[in-house]
């Protein structure tokens, strides 16, 4: 018997499940990890880019599509 998506959340509390929420800390913030990250990890990224001639494509996987199928 499927539920309606009204229910759900009490359905998971009567299981035993509770809301939890992430938290967002942005790695932006901490200086030294962006020094790092730019001082070493970019280059190295790049640096086999060029050796295997890869193109590096950015995503933003939080604007995936999320359509029911």
């Amino acid at each position: 018997m499927p539920y309606h998506p009204h229910y759900i959340c009490n359905l998971l509390q009567q299981l035993g499940f509770s809301f939890q929420k992430a938290r967002f800390v942005s790695d932006h913030l901490d200086a030294a990890a962006r020094n790092l990250w730019l001082t070493h990890t970019w280059p190295e990224i790049l640096r086999l880019a060029r050796e295997k001639q890869a193109l590096i494509l950015f995503a933003d996987e939080a604007s995936f599509a999320q359509w029911v199928h």
